[in-house]
């Protein structure tokens, strides 16, 4: 199995930046509008089992739709997902 991990180090209060990872609409911020959109969800922000599925445009074959799972949530510290599909 392949693991990707990104950290990124902020100079805002860790918090806050949690924070704007859990209001609503953070991943369609996050999702540049030339790679694609949100297809479905997040169905439950980044809690643990919060399932989110993305429509990729301009790659060829299966990987047009990305699902993930979310199955870390440590606030503020940490949240994590896995791709279940795609």
């Amino acid at each position: 199995m392949t693991t990707w991990r990104f950290e990124q180090h902020l100079p805002q209060e860790r918090a806050a930046v949690f924070g704007w990872h859990e209001r609503p609409g953070a991943a369609h911020r996050l999702t540049p509008p030339f790679m694609g959109a949100v297809a479905a969800g997040p169905t439950d922000g980044i809690r643990v089992g919060s399932e989110l599925t993305l429509h990729i445009d301009g790659v060829p074959g299966s990987l047009r739709e990305w699902t993930a799972i979310h199955s870390l949530y440590d606030p503020p510290r940490l949240f994590a997902d896995r791709a279940v599909g795609g």
